[in-house]
């Protein structure tokens, strides 16, 4: 079995794709010289900006041409913050693209026309001022988040990705036409550098080889740029490379990616890109056992951001730095859950290793959630261990901590208990207009599924039930227990969902002392929940992961 806490993960060149989907402008932090457009790290504008900027894509997808000056001139979209002159009778001054169809004959949205043809038609012009080529970048940034965003009339993946394509290669080109300018600023110039970056970020995301071997040989040679966001960026490109190149087997990468990561400097203005990507690099390094490696990422997160004042970065830090505390117990117990010959005492020193300086809720959190995969796999003496430890360390008994640690082992003990004991199908009603009889239930092997409307992963265990009910349909029946308060649609989620089988009824109440009776009787402390009931009426036995559920049902009906 692998992987029992493994988190999903992603392409770390995607990733840094993520990270450059703003827009490209001059950054203040990077120049003496103020200019009118400046941007974060990335160029993100605000939402302001992009709700008063018209797109190109306006212009090729909705086909909707600006009105001429004179007989033959070149239609043109509207310049930034102008969208009210799209239908104005007055040409839009400033950027002037030209789509080689956008004319008042041009086929309208009903006639498949080719987007990304009309997007590679369109020209660049080589007499852009600098400010021009900006905007254009711009532009090009709305567009791409338009498509990806799904905010287009394209739906077909492969015209999507092409748009896509295409728009990073015009992004590409007023990139380099920009940093090439003999009119720009030192400060355009670098816009135009971070578009280059950019640009290739996304060509390469897309499985261009060339423009990722161009983007890699331009991160390297910019590394040590006096400019700190292009260092920056540089910085945290190589660093998706290097994650890259350790997901496919070059364990150098992993001291490489520490020593990029340990060469990162504090920046002054938000930077949820490069948090996010050092809480991947200790994610993926934990993941592959380099537990040394990501210890000193995590380092660095809380150096860089763990008191940062904006909270979002701060939080961002906090959780991979809180999520990095446990990376050797994690592994630990996924040996436990595969292999029942490890001793109980490496088990007891990871334990104490979290609980050592005082125990926080993260650590309480891990180790109650760790006793349920315990709990299922029958590893009941490192159960008993854990609770043991926890009582130990947590003194306080009124602390929020003893709480918690408190209600789950009363609700373990409940799980205990309530096996064994005859299951009155008599004492619950059914859900309006449903029928449930004894013929349902009575010398059956009942899967009884605990549920609630607002949490979907209640429910997504039905395909594994059914497919244990086929094996023997005549003899196992699913039977379901809601739990929702008395005022929930629950009839009609039944009549949306087409849920099939019958149901009893809990209600849960917030008022009263038990928010839910049967969920207290049988412990239940997380979902998926699946009660097994035999064919004598008596729980048999309970399941929260899914993992046991054949196997329980297969000796029930060899019995």
């Amino acid at each position: 079995m692998s992987g029992h806490f493994q988190p999903a993960g992603f392409s770390a060149i995607f990733f840094v794709t993520m990270l450059c989907l703003g827009c490209t402008q001059p950054n203040e932090e990077s120049i003496s010289e103020p200019e009118t457009n400046t941007g974060d790290v990335g160029g993100v504008t605000n939402a302001q900006d992009h709700a008063t900027k018209p797109s190109l894509l306006d212009a090729v997808a909705n086909k909707r041409p600006s009105a001429p000056s004179d007989p033959g001139a070149e239609e043109l979209p509207p310049a930034p913050g102008e969208a009210e002159e799209m239908t104005s009778q007055k040409p839009a001054p400033g950027l002037n693209f030209h789509l080689a169809d956008d004319v008042p004959n041009a086929p309208t949205d009903d006639q498949n026309d080719d987007l990304a043809g009309d997007l590679n038609r369109r020209q660049l012009r080589q007499d852009f001022t600098p400010q021009e080529l900006i905007d254009w970048l711009q532009y090009c940034d709305l567009d791409m988040e338009a498509v990806g965003r799904g905010k287009t009339q394209l739906k077909d993946p492969v015209e999507i990705s092409r748009m896509l394509e295409a728009i990073a290669r015009k992004k590409l080109e007023g990139s380099l036409q920009l940093k090439n300018h003999a009119d720009a600023t030192e400060t355009q110039k670098i816009a135009g550098l971070r578009g280059q970056l950019q640009s290739l970020s996304h060509l390469a995301s897309m499985g261009d080889l060339p423009s990722a071997k161009a983007l890699k040989t331009l991160a390297e040679s910019n590394l040590d740029s006096e400019i700190p966001s292009v260092a920056g960026d540089s910085r945290i490109i190589l660093i998706g490379f290097a994650l890259d190149e350790l997901a496919g087997g070059r364990d150098e990468a992993a001291d490489e990616l520490v020593e990029l990561v340990n060469s990162m400097q504090p920046k002054s203005q938000a930077d949820i890109p490069a948090v996010l990507m050092l809480a991947e690099a200790r994610r993926t390094l934990a993941d592959y056992g380099m537990i040394d490696q990501a210890a000193k990422v995590r380092e660095r997160i809380l150096t860089l951001y763990g008191e940062s004042t904006d909270p979002t970065i701060s939080q961002i830090a906090a959780d991979a730095a809180g999520t990095a505390k446990f990376d050797r117990a994690r592994r630990l117990l996924d040996a436990i859950l595969d292999n029942d010959e490890v001793a109980i005492e490496r088990w007891t020193d990871a334990v104490n290793e979290l609980l050592n300086d005082s125990p926080d809720i993260f650590a309480v959190q891990f180790l109650l959630e760790a006793t349920l995969h315990l709990e299922v796999f029958g590893r009941d003496n490192f159960v008993k261990e854990t609770f043991r430890l926890l009582s130990e360390n947590i003194t306080d008994e009124d602390s929020t901590i003893a709480k918690e640690v408190a209600t789950a082992k009363e609700a373990m003990q409940a799980r205990r208990d309530v096996i064994g004991t005859t299951f009155d199908f008599e004492n619950y009603p059914v859900v309006v207009d449903q029928t449930l009889t004894p013929v349902d239930y009575e010398d059956k092997i009942v899967l009884m599924p605990f549920w609630v409307m607002q949490f979907p992963g209640s429910l997504q265990i039905l395909p594994l039930l059914q497919k244990v009910q086929s094996s023997a349909p005549d003899r196992i029946s699913i039977v379901g227990m809601n739990l929702d308060p008395a005022e929930a649609p629950v009839r009609e989620f039944i009549a949306s969902n087409q849920i099939t089988f019958p149901n009893f009824r809990s209600v849960s109440s917030g008022n009263g002392e038990v928010a839910n009776p049967i969920a207290a009787e049988f412990g239940l402390v997380s979902m998926p929940f699946v009660a097994v009931i035999d064919p004598g009426g008596k729980v048999a036995a309970i399941d929260f992961s899914g993992m046991r559920l054949e196997s329980i049902v297969k000796e029930l009906l060899a019995n």
